[in-house]
């Protein structure tokens, strides 16, 4: 599998010729992950080109930003406002700053989440995590909830979840996960009906805790330049769901790991199908407004013609959740 070696950033037409090549050797996976999983689902060789370290030529600061908020909200809820300003500011690098993903409109947001969860608002409190022997060495908060579990494949199913509450009225657990998004509509709670990852996670809390899970709650937070709002979305999940859903997880990952062992040397992406169905958001919902970032690799007679319109980051190791080694935040699997 022939890579550019490009320090993260595509060269320009001239230097082209000087561009050294390498071929790093394919790691099989040794552990899945929900997101993983999903990327798989929706196209195997979207997959397969982001396993190779291929990243999207307009990498934007929206993930970083995501893991900023994520890192101030359980702070917020239990150390206060500006406790919670400063976790995020020490995520948040202010060079990726844009008009609607900078401190200000941060502080706001989080002045927001603040007034509308404290004295008695908030719907649920955090509580602690179910003990366990798995660590992070890059952990978000001390309430996410880390889990590497059997589902019934050669390798475990890993990753880890935003946090695990009690709801105020009833006492019920649910699991919780923070979502910051550019709109915020009641479309925004529909969008995790029947989803992937709120099912799978409703299903590993249900592994670790004793008690019944009820559910997921959704805690959204709009990112935007001049408003401030967020919702708390109930998502209700049932043992029949929790049922279909392990049956996903089983029969995507042995089609990923089929993939896997069925690859060459000299084409190894031809063992990954690309799912022509996932390369615009028409084929699915009848709205021509996303198109995949990688349909100029799949139209190449050979994806390796088209490698330089990428940037390229050259991994390491993998970490023990499924994403990218430090350096190549832009592009996680």
């Amino acid at each position: 599998m022939a890579l550019l070696r490009t320090d993260h950033k595509a060269p320009p037409p001239e230097k082209l010729a000087e561009t050294e090549w390498v071929d790093p050797e394919y790691q099989p996976r040794e552990h899945l992950s929900v997101s993983t999983l999903q990327t798989f689902d929706k196209c195997p060789r979207l997959y397969f080109y982001k396993k190779s370290g291929i990243c999207s030529p307009n990498p934007a600061p929206a993930l970083t930003y995501g893991v900023a908020m994520h890192k101030a909200f359980p702070v917020v809820l239990t150390e206060g406002l500006d406790a919670g300003f400063e976790a995020f500011k020490s995520v948040w690098d202010e060079s990726l700053a844009d008009k609607k993903r900078n401190l200000a409109c941060a502080k706001r947001s989080l002045q927001h989440f603040d007034f509308t969860h404290k004295g008695g608002r908030s719907l649920y409190k955090l509580v602690d995590p179910p003990k366990g022997d798995i660590g992070m060495e890059d952990d978000t908060s001390p309430y996410e909830v880390p889990f590497a579990i059997d589902i019934g494949l050669p390798i475990p199913l890993v990753g880890r979840i935003d946090g695990l509450v009690q709801h105020r009225d009833t006492g019920e657990l649910w699991g919780l996960e923070f979502k910051t998004t550019s709109r915020l509509t009641s479309n925004f709670g529909a969008a995790f009906e029947m989803n992937t990852q709120l099912l799978s996670y409703a299903l590993v809390l249900s592994m670790l805790v004793d008690q019944p899970i009820v559910g997921m709650m959704v805690e959204g937070m709009l990112v935007s330049p001049t408003k401030v709002d967020g919702m708390t979305h109930l998502e209700y999940i049932q043992q029949h769901h929790l049922n279909d859903i392990l049956k996903w997880l089983q029969i995507t990952g042995q089609s990923l790991l089929a993939c896997e062992e069925s690859m060459t040397e000299d084409d190894p992406g031809a063992a990954f199908p690309k799912d022509f169905t996932g390369c615009t958001a028409y084929t699915n919902f009848y709205i021509p407004t996303f198109r995949c970032d990688y349909t100029n690799l799949c139209r190449a007679g050979k994806w390796e013609h088209a490698i330089r319109l990428y940037n390229i980051s050259i991994k390491e190791t993998e970490s023990g959740f499924g994403k990218m080694t430090k350096g190549s935040k832009e592009c996680p699997i």
